[in-house]
């Protein structure tokens, strides 16, 4: 689970970090930790693409400001992801459907930060997005599918990228993960023994694919013009409002 928090008052964002920290202690979370803070907007559009958060709390500041056109460009850039609007402004309250903002929580409202993590636990035990579960370091565990970035099989050793960057070697057959994942609509199989989640693909070479952080895995010639096309669908499907 990977929370973005977008606010570019540093105390404010500050504070929200604490809150969620506090009543998600016990989840699972990588070394950086489960949330992502980002205090310039650019920043997180720039750097950001579809499935890569669980939510997305976001400040839009003042309506003056563009605060609306920027719920507007993460909204193009990906449909499904829920978009917590916490404000210490109500310009937004009447253009907030517009953008499917899950909630819209003003932060002077009693018990905001109650409304804020209740909403979050609304989206955490009702979302869409499967698990995975695997078994890893003697353990079962469970990921979200939404950060996995692609599945490999090296000398019949089964490893998992993750999206912070981190690969973990897993027990599970690669038939098994690959018929799991490759049954949800973000998964295909581009190279024997190599799945990739479409959400990550940046570009299709001739004999590669390259991934968002620049990283490349082979493609099969005989795959290439199908995953294309599933790329190009997905993405389309994720651009189109």
């Amino acid at each position: 689970m990977i929370i973005a928090v977008v606010d570019e008052n540093m105390e404010s964002c500050e504070k929200t970090i604490k809150c969620l920290e506090s009543h998600y202690s016990g989840m699972p979370q990588t070394e950086e930790g489960f949330i992502r803070r980002y205090e310039n907007f650019d920043v997180f559009l720039e750097s950001y693409f579809p499935d890569s958060f669980e939510a997305i709390i976001i400040e839009p500041g003042k309506a003056e400001d563009g605060g609306m056109e920027l719920l507007r460009r993460i909204r193009r850039q990906d449909r499904n992801v829920p978009i917590i609007i916490y404000t210490d402004y109500m310009d937004y309250v009447l253009e907030g459907y517009t953008v499917s903002a899950f909630r819209y929580i003003l932060k002077s409202q009693d018990m905001a930060e109650k409304l804020l993590l209740d909403s979050m636990d609304i989206i955490l035990e009702t979302g869409a997005d499967p698990r995975l579960e695997i078994e890893a370091d003697g353990k079962k565990q469970s990921i979200f599918y939404r950060d996995i970035v692609f599945v490999e099989c090296i000398r019949r050793a089964v490893y998992i990228r993750l999206i912070w960057g981190k690969k973990i070697k897993i027990k599970n057959s690669i038939k098994d993960i690959s018929r799991r994942l490759c049954s949800d609509g973000r998964f295909v199989e581009c190279y024997r023994d190599i799945v990739v989640n479409l959400a990550w693909i940046k570009a299709v070479g001739r004999q590669e694919i390259i991934l968002c952080d620049g990283e490349t895995i082979p493609l099969s010639r005989r795959k290439k013009t199908q995953i294309r096309l599933q790329w190009a669908g997905y993405s389309g499907n994720q651009k189109r409002l």
